[in-house]
């Protein structure tokens, strides 16, 4: 027999469409303090947000007789024709979202609609308003929501772990802020900030304070405006490929969406098996032209002309890679540079392990014509057949990968064991990957609620500073909860390969090209950045028209 459900029920259903995660909650709630003209939005969360959120802004307000018709189901101030739903330019417009919250955990909103210091707070539970009172408010809006899905055991269950759930909320976090550069973002985990934002004049400024200054250099930076849309995307240049992209992100109209077909066309415009790049794709797209009312959640747009947006971006960025790309050295022209380096090197060098100070009797004899080290960053040989430039950094991280990988070597003990603190949430790293890091070669013991001791290193590393090891443990803080053991040999390398701006001796920067060109592939390190660039004397005469 059919039934028309009662409101008990089909409200929850209709929650559940909206809210799947505590991240769902952030999202919802950030978009509404953009809608609201926020220019400052700050988070707090405690165990991944399943035991509280709390997101404050200073937009608008909501005024006092309008708070709980706000939290009941089709109620916006964003749309009010369907002609409105055809030219969208709000994050919210289904009045879903605070009614969802509402329904499937306990809701408190305070706000203030000026900057009288005076506002209300109305508490929720079952998205039924259960005490309103006067309380203390700047201009703008509190929302915190506890115990999400207190009332659903079963959908509780299904919630991820405390960690992942945060990486979850941290990943919307960035998606926002990235969209919305002029917007102050900050975020509490546990009482800690990890996040404090300050407004930026541009999306690129905001990349760089989320990520650094250094990422700016592995993108390509491209735009184009085209008859009835346009886009802006900075995607990692070809040598800075790798195998697991970290930054993947689309958004529409500053909206982040998941779009399967664009993220094809972007994962293979190098055309590279295994390797990808990674990117951030803005589209611009008049609303006419879209559909964003085609998913529960508003992750997906519908285009009118979506087969014609893909191609002409596909085609765009793939022609202006090829514009400004350049292979730093041929696949085949390695074997040919391989050959010419051993060939000077005399048969009866020993091979010292890099950073290894030679006897005097046991001094490399090397036939390069010149060898030089410049900016204390790149090694610089001259051969007969033209010039070879090598990252130092880059070169050394891939010749420990290559050990750590194949762990053919022993432990060394330190003399003098290194001993120093961790915050708790390096803490909780280390206990995580302590046994992935002792099969690896270390030493490590606990000797107190946040002190630890290290008294043996693998014995391809001579030394190892705190800073070292600390770096590697903020590295892979962020991890998946399945161990990705390749990626942690990746990032041990690079943090324990000679750095940018330390000076090698002569026998150093032999000892280490030597080791590299004994490797199969020399050519990129484990992250994808270039190792070599070579300029043959050929290429030089060209660049002087002889």
């Amino acid at each position: 027999m059919i039934i028309k459900l009662p409101e008990s029920v089909y409200k929850y259903i209709a929650a559940g469409e909206v809210i799947n995660h505590p991240c769902d909650a952030v999202k919802e709630l950030i978009e509404n303090s953009i809608d609201a003209g926020a220019d400052k939005i700050y988070i707090k969360i405690k165990e991944g947000g399943k035991r509280k959120i709390v997101v404050t802004d200073n937009g608008t307000g909501i005024p006092y007789d309008e708070v709980e018709l706000a939290v009941g189901r089709y109620t916006t101030s964003k749309i009010k024709t369907l002609d409105d739903l055809l030219n969208l330019k709000t994050f919210g417009f289904r009045g879903e979202a605070l009614h969802s919250i509402a329904t499937v955990s306990k809701l408190t909103i305070r706000t203030s609609i000026d900057n009288s210091g005076i506002g209300y707070e109305f508490y929720f539970e079952d998205g039924i308003l259960k005490e309103k009172k006067p309380c203390p408010h700047n201009k703008g809006t509190t929302c915190i929501v506890e115990e999400i899905f207190y009332k659903f055991p079963a959908r509780r269950k299904f919630l991820l772990n405390k960690e992942a759930e945060t990486r979850k909320i941290i990943e919307t976090f960035l998606l926002y802020s990235i969209a919305n550069p002029k917007i102050s973002f900050i975020l509490e985990n546990e009482d800690e900030i990890i996040y404090n934002l300050e407004k930026m004049e541009n999306i690129k400024d905001r990349i760089v304070e989320i990520y650094g200054e250094e990422i700016l250099k592995e993108f390509y930076e491209f735009n184009q405006d085209f008859k009835n849309f346009s886009y802006y995307i900075f995607i990692s240049k070809k040598e800075n490929l790798i195998n697991n992209p970290f930054i993947k992100f689309i958004f529409v109209n500053q909206r982040p969406i998941i779009d399967k077909k664009m993220t094809q066309i972007l994962n293979n415009i190098y055309k590279t098996p295994e390797k990808y790049p990674n990117y951030i794709l803005f589209l611009f797209v008049p609303p006419s032209e879209m559909d964003v009312n085609v998913h529960p959640q508003k992750i997906e747009v519908r285009f009118s002309n979506s087969l014609k947006i893909y191609q002409r971006i596909k085609e765009d960025i793939e022609n202006k890679i090829k514009e400004r790309a350049f292979l730093p050295i041929s696949e085949f022209k390695i074997k040919d540079l391989k050959f010419e380096v051993k060939k000077f090197v005399k048969e009866e060098i020993k091979q010292l392990e890099f950073g290894e100070i030679p006897k005097e009797e046991e001094k490399i004899k090397i036939d390069f014509k010149n060898i030089y080290q410049l900016q204390k960053k790149y090694i610089v040989l001259i051969l007969d057949s033209g010039i070879v430039i090598i990252d130092q950094h880059t070169a050394h991280e891939k010749i420990l990968y290559e050990k750590l990988k194949k762990r053919n070597y022993k432990s060394e003990n330190l003399l003098f064991p290194l001993i120093f603190n961790l915050t708790s949430e390096l803490m909780r790293t280390l206990l995580r990957f302590q046994e992935n890091l002792e099969i690896m070669g270390f030493g490590i013991s606990i000797l107190g609620r946040n002190t630890i001791s290290i008294d043996r290193i693998p014995g391809i590393f001579k030394k190892i500073e705190k800073e070292n090891f600390i770096e590697i443990l903020k590295e892979i803080e962020g991890e998946k909860p399945k161990i990705d053991i390749d990626n942690l040999l990746k990032v041990i390398a690079c943090k324990m390969a000679v750095k940018s701006g330390n000076k090698l001796e002569e026998n150093e920067m032999l000892n280490l090209i030597s080791e590299l060109f004994s490797l199969s592939d020399p050519l990129f390190c484990p992250h994808g950045r270039i190792i070599i660039y070579e300029m043959s004397i050929e290429e030089i005469d060209r660049k002087f028209g002889r």
